[in-house]
């Protein structure tokens, strides 16, 4: 499982708006749906969080692939400004419910976002 923040989502809709920041948030996740696998489960989470489920993906594959859709993102034309992703990683053979699964990726997130953002953090 991974967890996924926009960086300065909050930021970008005060300068241009709700509906600029809608749109961002759906092209985030359709660029997230077209480069992930078509049984991959890709949700919002929160406000400027985003789950995604890599169903029988180890952890090395799962980050190979994380890391690939966190560069698609960082080298997308944005129209109106530079937008990247923060990733928290963690595997679900670690843990024994769901639960502790989502606060081992979402502490991964912040880790990565207090790193300096657009990076990827993985839980081991």
């Amino acid at each position: 499982m991974s967890a996924y923040f926009l960086k300065h989502h909050q930021s970008f809709n005060d300068s241009y708006g709700h509906a600029e920041g809608d749109q961002a948030l759906s092209l985030v996740a359709g660029l997230f749906q077209r480069n992930s696998r078509n049984y991959d489960f890709f949700a919002r989470y929160g406000g400027e969080e985003f789950v995604l489920i890599l169903p029988g993906t180890d952890i090395v594959s799962a980050n190979k692939t994380l890391e690939k859709l966190r560069l698609v993102v960082a080298n997308h034309e944005w129209p109106l400004r530079q937008l990247t992703v923060s990733i928290g990683l963690a595997s679900a053979d670690l843990f024994n419910d769901k639960k502790q699964l989502l606060e081992a990726a979402d502490q991964m997130l912040y880790k990565a976002k207090a790193q300096g953002r657009n990076q990827t953090s993985v839980f081991c």
